[in-house]
């Protein structure tokens, strides 16, 4: 297995190579990884079995392959030596120095046999692989130019179609000049060459220049267009949202931005933490950079306080939970924002627990769900069911919280069918009926959610650790080391320390009631 480029790679991908290159000791398999120098690997050195530093091509190893890339015709003696002498250790800059030689009339023929057909009296050929990635898509037709920039906006991949509706053209003559791009060697045809064809870039540097010789304002024209057709295509708010946001984004529409990144949090929420608190600080950040009206207002309160309820899953310093709790309550004082100003409460009651302070965090939601129910903001309590639960179950309360949150609804939300708007709270009203004694229902209820989680890819590490605690009280272990396994494995995949911590503790439990206690 090869995985290139780790210098690419997010935090949440690193931790499943960890993850990948511990699980391949002992089976028969070969992981190969690689990255440029300046790569921080120090967190793979105790996984490596060997270690082997490529180092830059010397003068003669580019001179050969200089030779193999232009042939051996006699005409071509003296070139591969000049060729490999101004390379500079890079075998790409040879690669592109031949394209452009035979682009520029000088060679004659295909790659390993040309034959040098027109004098070299001045150097044609940049000294630095930008330069001469530059100078290669300066020298395309306009139309083709433009069309590898508007490409280069969408991505390293993509699809003609998504190419022609970004550059308002029409896809068979696209697919005519994409043809012609990929023949002079900058872009790589995936698929059939048709209408619904994808295409690559041959190099991510090559990407990388085109995007950056466009003019700014083009650039966020294609940005715009980008975003506005994956909104078309993707009207919900799922795993796309991360994706329209960055291109609002790119296009100076914070506002859109902003509204987006909130999309992406909410979606991201039950399924990776880091994704969660990522899109929270852009929305942040974002918004307020957006003009100012009910609307803008409304959602930098509501970012804030996304912020704010993260604090207690992963690390967020004490003052910008603090500063986002003054700002957002000043904000929605000032606009009048109901809804925001509950919104606010209950996360920061949340906080306040996450403190310690579990008497300031009841008072808070209490005050919430007052005020919710005051203002017709009843939805509000239903969106927010588990913080409130959770505050209560930690105070020692479960009764309580759980008759504040039926205040919403009269209790139908413990009824209905397990879905997406409520598997959240009642995987967590399952713990509290195992503390309140209904053993049974808990058991059955928290496996249905535990399926739905499974089922639709959530986060599910916090109810494979409830299930240890049922093995506990109804003294069945037989699934519970199964269940505190799952737990850890889930943790890592898409949880940050707050729900390693809750693993942890139940995987240590079910170790426990099998007696395995030198492990727990």
């Amino acid at each position: 297995l090869l995985i290139e480029d780790l210098h690419f790679l997010d935090t949440a991908s690193e931790e499943f190579l960890q993850n990948l290159a511990a699980s391949v000791r002992g089976h028969r398999a070969l992981l190969i990884v690689n990255h440029r120098p300046y790569y921080a690997d120090g967190w793979l050195l105790p996984l490596l079995d060997a270690r082997i530093a490529v180092t830059a091509l010397d003068t003669e190893q580019l001179t050969q392959l200089t030779r193999t890339r232009l042939g051996n015709d006699r005409s071509l003696s003296t070139l591969a030596q000049q060729i490999g002498s101004r390379a500079g250790g890079n075998p790409f800059f040879v690669e592109e120095a031949v394209q452009a030689l035979a682009d520029a009339g000088h060679l004659l023929g295909a790659p390993g046999h040309y034959t040098l057909v027109s004098p070299i009296v001045q150097w044609p050929i940049a000294d630095t692989v930008h330069a001469l990635l530059a100078a290669r898509i300066d020298r395309l037709p306009a139309n083709a130019k433009a069309l590898l920039q508007t490409a280069a906006v969408i991505g390293e991949a993509f699809a003609v179609t998504t190419l022609a509706t970004v550059a308002e053209a029409d896809p068979q003559e696209c697919v005519q000049q994409l043809r012609q791009l990929d023949a002079a060697g900058f872009l790589l045809s995936t698929t059939l060459l048709d209408a619904d064809s994808a295409y690559d870039f041959r190099h991510p540097l090559m990407r990388e220049v085109a995007d950056g010789l466009q003019l700014e304002s083009q650039r966020a024209q294609s940005h715009a267009r980008l975003a506005a057709a994956l909104e078309a295509s993707n009207p919900g708010s799922g795993a796309s949202a991360v994706r329209i946001a960055h291109h609002w984004q790119q296009a100076g529409e914070w506002a859109k931005a902003g509204q987006w990144n909130l999309a992406a949090a909410r979606w991201a929420g039950t399924r990776d933490m880091r994704i969660t608190i990522e899109q929270f600080q852009l929305a942040l950040a974002n918004l307020d950079r957006a003009p100012a009206d009910a609307q803008s207002v409304h959602l930098r309160i509501t970012a804030r306080a996304g912020l704010i309820r993260m604090a207690q899953f992963t690390p967020v310093p004490l003052a910008d939970v603090e500063r986002a709790y003054a700002e957002g309550r000043a904000m929605a004082a000032e606009s009048g924002d109901v809804a925001g100003a509950a919104e606010l409460a209950i996360s920061y009651g949340n906080e306040l627990l996450h403190r310690s302070d579990a008497e300031g965090a009841l008072r808070l939601h209490r005050e919430a769900v007052q005020y919710c129910m005051q203002h017709g903001q009843a939805a509000l309590v239903q969106r927010f069911r588990m913080a409130i639960l959770l505050s209560h179950f930690s105070a020692g309360r479960p009764r309580e919280g759980i008759a504040l949150v039926d205040t919403a609804d009269d209790g139908q939300w413990r009824h209905e069918v397990i879905g997406e708007d409520n598997f959240v709270s009642r995987g967590f009203h399952s713990l509290m009926l195992v503390w309140l004694g209904e053993l049974p229902k808990a058991q059955q209820q928290l496996q249905t959610v535990l399926d739905y989680a499974s089922r639709e890819g959530r986060n599910a590490s916090w109810m494979h650790a409830f299930m240890v605690d049922i093995a506990w009280f109804t003294g069945d272990y037989s699934e519970a080391l199964h269940h505190g396994r799952q737990a850890m494995e889930r943790a890592h995949e898409n949880g940050g320390p707050y729900f390693h911590v809750i693993a942890g503790r139940a995987l240590a439990l079910a170790l426990c009631l099998n007696e395995q206690f030198a492990e727990a």
